[in-house]
This record gives C-alpha cells, structure tokens and sequence, in this order.
C-alpha cells in the first residue's frame, strides 16, 4: 500500500492490510520507508515493526498472532494489552 493511498483515519482493515505489507518486507527495505510521508498511524506501525525486530535480534522473523492483534491495536490508536 503505498503512502498516498493511506487514509489520515484508518480502519481496522487499513492496518491490517498495512502491517501485512510491512510485515512481509525484509529488513533494509523496512528502514528505507521515509516515515514521515505516511499518516501518523502508519509511522507509530512502521516504528513499532522496526523496534520488534531490533529486540528479536532477527531481520526476518515472522509476527505472532498476538504481536499482530498488539500492532493492529497500535495503529488504530490503541495500547498494547501490557501497557493497559
């Protein structure tokens, strides 16, 4: 999904499908995304995706179903179910 089809206000399916590209891309092209030519809740998903990575120690490691749900939440403006 490319930055300016991204709505400012997403819907669940919005960042779903986003985090499903993101979550596909390997390492050097997911610090490549000029964040700030993406709506708010994509910079906190991209930002988020990066930091699971650099704490897995792995470039390429598939997410869980529960880091998903915690990504989904994220963009869609929510906490992590740890931080409530």
């Amino acid at each position: 999904m490319a930055e300016h089809d991204l709505p400012e206000v997403p819907t669940r399916e919005d960042v779903e499908e986003f985090y499903e590209d993101l979550s596909s891309r390997e390492k050097a092209s997911l610090n490549a995304l000029p964040t700030a030519e993406y709506p708010r809740w994509a910079r906190k998903v991209i930002n988020d995706e990066r930091q699971r990575r650099k704490n897995l120690g792995s470039a390429t490691s598939a997410p869980s179903e529960e880091e998903k749900e915690e990504m989904i939440a994220r963009g869609l403006g929510g906490n992590y179910p740890s931080q409530q």
